[in-house]
Order: C-alpha cells, then structure tokens, then sequence
C-alpha cells in the first residue's frame, strides 16, 4: 500500500481590523484623489499627502494627466481627454446609458426596514455618472464634523455602494479615476487596468500595515458566440485606432445553439471580458465594482432600452435590490459565483457549435 504524503496548508485568517470599524477620517472619501480643477488640469506639481487622524499619508492632490502617464494601459485607452467635457457634458459622453449606481447605508446592525439608501437615479450616462461621483459620500465637513440635512434618507452616507458599468470607455474610466478618493485610486487603477488588459486575474489584498485598505479582483476574459447580419465592430478604440476589444466573422453554417439569438445571419466571435472588484476600509464601509462586455448584445435598440436589456440581474446585485449582500467578501465570493456561471454558459455554447461542426 503506497502512502501519499499530504502538504498541510498555513491557514489563513482576516486581520481583526477588518471587523472593527476604522478610525478614519471619512472627508477623505469625499476627496477625489485626482483633486485638481478642471482649469489647472496638467499643472499640478507633484503628489501631496492626505493624513488621517492615526497618522498615515495617503496620497492626493495628482493631476489627470499625470496620473494617466504613469499607466501604459490606461494612457493609451484615454488618450489627450479633456476632463472640461465629461463635467459639461458632450454628445460623446451623454447619449448612451452605461452605469447604474446602488448607494446604501447599512447603519450598522439595524434592521433592513430601517436601514437607509439614497434615492436610485436609473441608469446614468458618463456625464451622469461623474456628476453622481463627485457628490460627496458621506455627510461630514472638512474638520470630520458630521453636516445634518432637511431629509437624511436623501443624503444618508454611503457606506456601501455598487458601481456598474457596461462597455467601459474611456468616459467611463475618467469618470471613476477622477471621482476616486485616496483610498480607492490605487486598487481601482489596477482594476481597470486588468479589464483594458483581456487578461485573467484573481487578486486578494489584505494589507498588514497602514493604511488598511483592502481589495478582492476578479477578471475573466471570454469569447461571445452569436449569430448576426452583420459583424458589430467594438466602438471603443485606443489611441493607435484599434478596438478594445477584437470581432471575427466565422465560416460555420447556423444552428440552434446560439444564446440570446434566432438563427438567422452569421456566426460571430466576440472578445469580451467580466471583471469584479470589491475595495474597502472594513466590513461596512466599501465600493463594489463590476465592469461587463456587452456591445455585441441589442445593438439596435434605442439607449434606454438597450441598458436595460443589457444590464443583467447579476451586474445590478447578486441578490434582489431590497435585499442586498452586505458584507464585502460574501458579496464578492457571490458575485464571482455568478459571473462564472454566465461564462461557462457562453464557452459551451461555442464548445456545442464545435461538437455540431465536427459531427456535420
């Protein structure tokens, strides 16, 4: 009888402050990290440091622009983008609906009935979207003192909040980069960078020092099997011209098996990508994230219309919106559960064209 030795693992453990709510002061987080106006966008001279009331620098006050140079990835998608446009607003970034926001606060551990969440604006354009960013996300002055209002449920806190977007461009990306704080910019970077990057990534940050931020990434890219009359090309482009994301025409005869589609057209291959991110100070205060691929879906439908056929259960809340997921990592662990059930239903719908081809 052959013995196999067994490798006994290290075990692994959230830090206790995680479950502790961070002494922090919270006017950090209504504090875009990109801090500089729209007329001295390109003009800051260098990072400055935010410090919070435990004594740790956190960076701030970096310009767009510089910001942007110090990522290939991000420099090449955005491209010379003037922040002036995204907050005035232009026919690129206000005619297509692409992100819808959850904002919530879980007030601890009331009931659901008296928990708080601000009011939902329906899907937001980029436009609409940085302008709901810049808001700021919890009611508290300069000094941390806390401001009251006339109606706190309209501007409760948010401890908790979904982003999600569709087919982000670089609207889109803008729109984040320039609205995040100090304690978002560094794992939301990242983030995008992994989705503009059609590479699969699984990341876990638990940090063991100051500041404590934590983060958890998931980005599975996959391809979109889908018959159509025509190839639908990915209007993003990056600066050199080419798409984000790539589109072949396939010489495989129709079949039955295409998801979401009657089979009348051509076989179509599509690049797309899912990426989810989760980042936080503990487990109450934190930004769901997820960016989704959609672009080869309903092309021909009117805007409104479109993002809702698009926007999927799974991108607006792995659970029912009145009853959301809200601890971080369950959310997260949730999510990916879902996101991957609706990969794995798009590769097998390209593995059972292969099966039928080869049987043809």
């Amino acid at each position: 009888m052959t013995t196999v030795a067994t490798e006994v693992l290290p075990s692994v453990s959230w830090p206790e402050w995680f479950n502790t709510r961070q002494n922090v002061d919270l006017a950090i987080e209504n504090t875009p990290y990109i801090n500089a106006s729209v007329t001295e966008l390109g003009n800051s001279d260098g990072p400055n440091y935010i410090r919070t009331p435990r004594g740790e620098n956190l960076p701030g006050s970096e310009s767009l622009l510089q910001y942007l140079r110090r990522s290939e990835l991000l420099g090449n998608f955005c491209g010379q983008i003037n922040l002036r446009d995204l907050e005035n607003g232009t026919t690129e970034n206000t005619t297509k609906y692409v992100a819808s926001l959850d904002d919530r606060n879980s007030a601890g551990v009331l009931p659901l009935a008296r928990r708080q969440c601000r009011p939902y604006k329906g899907p937001l354009t980029q436009h609409g979207l940085y302008q709901e960013l810049r808001r700021k996300r919890f009611r508290v002055d300069d000094e941390g003192k806390t401001q009251q209002t006339v109606d706190d449920a309209l501007e409760s806190d948010i401890e908790r909040r979904f982003l999600n977007i569709i087919n982000m461009d670089r609207w889109g990306a803008v729109a984040l980069i320039a609205t995040a704080s100090a304690t978002q910019i560094q794992a939301l970077g990242t983030a995008i960078e992994n989705y503009l990057a059609f590479q699969a990534s699984v990341r876990v940050t638990i940090p063991s020092s100051l500041p404590h931020i934590f983060a958890l990434e998931f980005h599975i890219p996959y391809y979109g099997l889908r018959i159509h009359n025509s190839l639908v090309n990915d209007p993003r482009k990056r600066s050199d011209g080419s798409p984000l994301r790539h589109s072949w025409k396939l010489p495989f005869p129709e079949t039955l098996s295409m998801p979401y589609h009657t089979p009348t057209g051509t076989c179509c291959l599509y690049e797309a990508q899912l990426s989810v991110a989760v980042i936080g100070l503990d487990r109450w205060t934190w930004i769901a994230y997820a960016f989704d691929d959609t672009y080869f879906d309903y092309d021909t439908l009117e805007p409104f219309t479109q993002f809702t056929a698009q926007i999927r259960p799974s991108l607006i809340s792995p659970r029912d919106g009145d009853e959301p997921v809200w601890t971080p990592r369950e959310h997260f662990l949730k999510t990916v559960e879902i996101k991957t059930k609706q990969v794995v239903k798009e590769w097998g719908s390209i593995v059972q064209k292969l099966q039928e081809i080869v049987r043809w």
